[in-house]
């Protein structure tokens, strides 16, 4: 049989197939036009029949069918590889939906030496104090030291008291999360909530309850929100780059790193307190304060200049801290 008596045959099968046979004793009453139309019938028929598995076998191979599987008893490092492997079908739901920083979020603060030195104790506040303070001028220290030392351990205790009520507040803080939240989630979630916090905390200021030294003006945003503008605390200085006494040229009149003010307060405020970090002028004080000399070796107890350059106000609104770092456990948040 050659090729193209193959071919005929191949074509006459074709189009003469009919699923359609009419039994013998029914062949009779059949006219060729109702065979004719079987045959039609039968080509459609297989026609859709190879478009039906067609059909079938793309969604098969192609869209494959899911199937959930659940794990009850899962590790840490089963979370991982499972989230490596299926990323976009991995559910995990959490057992706690909700979970307090405290369980697995560690704040590490450095504080300014300032409020820990000897500097801020009522021994060394009780050696400033003259009792006859109020008849020097106002630019000598004589005048303001007591009080300024006074103020400076009020300010610590302070920041320390709202530094302990920050991190309480953030111990208390809870991570809501349905899902299991991987690592980077986490640890992006947490930091932003302690910035925020922090930046609450850090930007508490001194305001008179006159305003006279501050002014809120409150604008209204879509009824709900509300955008709170702070001008500038004003104050008045003699000289904001004049140490004490600098009108004198008599050196045991000069205090580094504090100024005068038209308040106690404000002085502090600029005040840098260079001579805590140097002994050479804290030895200058035995002059001014002789009951100095009853506290044991104050002069060693100089600070670092870590902040020396900084005023008062500037280390007020960082309430004393030198370092914040927090660490947060993956580990410990997962096992919760």
């Amino acid at each position: 049989m050659n090729a193209k008596v193959l071919i005929r045959w191949f074509y006459e099968t074709i189009f003469t197939y009919n699923l359609f046979i009419p039994e013998a004793n029914e062949e009779s009453h059949h006219v060729p036009t109702t065979i004719q139309h079987q045959r039609y019938a039968t080509i459609l028929y297989v026609l859709l029949l190879i478009l039906a598995m067609y059909i079938i076998l793309f969604t098969v191979f192609v869209y494959p069918q899911t199937e959930a599987v659940t794990i009850l008893y899962i590790t840490l490092s089963l979370f991982n590889q499972l989230r490596s492997d299926h990323d976009e079908t991995l559910s995990c739901p959490c057992l706690a939906t909700f979970i307090a920083y405290e369980n697995f979020v560690l704040n590490n603060l450095s504080i300014d030496r300032l409020c820990s030195s000897i500097f801020v104790s009522e021994q060394w506040i009780q050696s400033l104090y003259v009792p006859v303070a109020s008849s020097f001028l106002m630019i000598y220290f004589r005048t303001t030291a007591y009080s300024q030392f006074k103020l400076l351990a009020a300010f610590c205790i302070l920041a320390q008291e709202m530094i302990s009520q920050v991190l309480t507040d953030i111990n208390y803080q809870q991570l809501v999360s349905i899902e299991l939240l991987t690592k980077d989630n986490v640890h992006s979630q947490v930091a932003e909530n302690i910035k925020l916090m922090r930046i609450i905390a850090q930007s508490n200021s001194l305001t008179s309850a006159l305003n006279t030294n501050a002014h809120f003006s409150i604008t209204a945003i879509d009824n709900l929100q509300f955008t709170i503008a702070r001008i500038r605390r004003c104050l008045s200085i003699q000289k904001p780059d004049t140490p004490l006494s600098s009108t004198t040229s008599n050196i045991s009149n000069v205090i580094d790193g504090f100024f005068s003010g038209c308040t106690v307060l404000d002085g502090l405020l600029v005040s840098t307190l260079d001579c805590l970090y140097n002994p050479q002028c804290l030895e200058q004080l035995t002059s001014y304060f002789p009951d100095l000399n009853q506290t044991s070796n104050f002069t060693n107890s100089h600070l670092s200049p870590n902040h020396q350059s900084s005023s008062f106000y500037e280390r007020l609104s960082d309430l004393f801290i030198q370092n914040w770092s927090s660490t947060i456990n993956y580990s410990k948040y997962f096992n919760n």
